[in-house]
């Protein structure tokens, strides 16, 4: 959901900053009236707006709390990836079977600093990082190791 939201966010921000400078040019700021150029403006910030929440929330995945969970993810990508000797992505079935039971053959217990619910980390999708992070009661989540955007949810 943040992303989404970033994504919005941006989108209405681009279209706002275009329009603007549209709205610059000589020829067709003489026929507007000056509060479109303003309103243009706005929907600028509106989108800024828009995506600041979910700007935070991505933030907040790069700092402490979600650290052992951020390592995991791109710790156990890579090892994957090495161990993979280089095979196409998506991996085949039954090289994604051979690595899961090669690496985590087990979901990894993992634990955020201030909460008393585990959080599990297992291999469960052919393309990179390749794991997922179970959050228990059906939610899972697969990040972008560098970025941390969240990539699917269910």
């Amino acid at each position: 959901m943040p992303e989404l939201l970033i994504y919005l966010g941006v989108l209405i921000a681009i279209g706002g900053a275009a329009f603007f400078l549209v709205f610059r040019i000589p020829i067709v700021a003489e026929r507007l009236p000056r509060v479109l150029r303003t309103f243009v403006i706005a929907i600028f910030f509106f989108g800024i707006l828009v995506a600041l929440p979910g700007f935070v929330v991505v933030a907040y995945r790069h700092g402490t709390e979600w650290s052992e969970v951020r390592t995991a993810i791109r710790t156990y990508g890579n090892r994957i990836k090495l161990a993979s000797n280089g095979a196409p992505e998506p991996l085949a079935h039954d090289e994604f079977e051979r690595l899961k039971s090669q690496i985590i053959p087990k979901p990894i217990e993992l634990h955020f600093p201030h909460g008393d619910t585990p959080v599990f980390l297992r291999m469960a999708h052919s393309i990179y990082p390749f794991v997922g992070v179970d959050f228990g009661g059906g939610a899972n989540a697969f990040f972008d190791p560098t970025t941390m955007i969240c990539t699917y949810s269910d």
